[in-house]
């Protein structure tokens, strides 16, 4: 489960992650630094990837799980995405009574 071909980030590729997911939560999105705003929409499409990988069983780590919500109107509003990402999100919220599966 979550196992997948794709580099985990460094540490300090997840505080910078962090960083600019607090940035995006207070700001208006159309205002957001493209450099800030950037660095989500690659994180998320890396998400989505591992989540396409093992659409029935991947679960979200601690640290894909704030951004890919961040990101959550947009993908229910993709046709088809819909209930890859709500499945992902409730295999994430089923998960942290067990502890976090994977790393980002």
């Amino acid at each position: 489960m979550g196992g997948n071909a794709l580099p985990s980030p460094t540490i300090s590729d997840l505080a910078e992650l962090r960083r600019a997911l607090g940035i995006a939560q207070n700001t208006e999105y159309d205002m957001l630094d493209p450099a800030v705003r950037d660095l989500l929409v690659r994180t998320n499409a890396r998400i989505w990837e591992r989540i396409h990988v093992e659409p029935e069983s991947y679960v979200l780590s601690t640290d894909e799980f704030p951004v890919f919500n961040f990101y959550h109107q947009a993908w229910n509003d993709w046709n088809g995405h819909r209930e890859i990402g709500q499945a992902a999100v409730r295999r994430y919220w089923d998960s942290q009574s067990q502890g976090d599966p994977n790393g980002l």
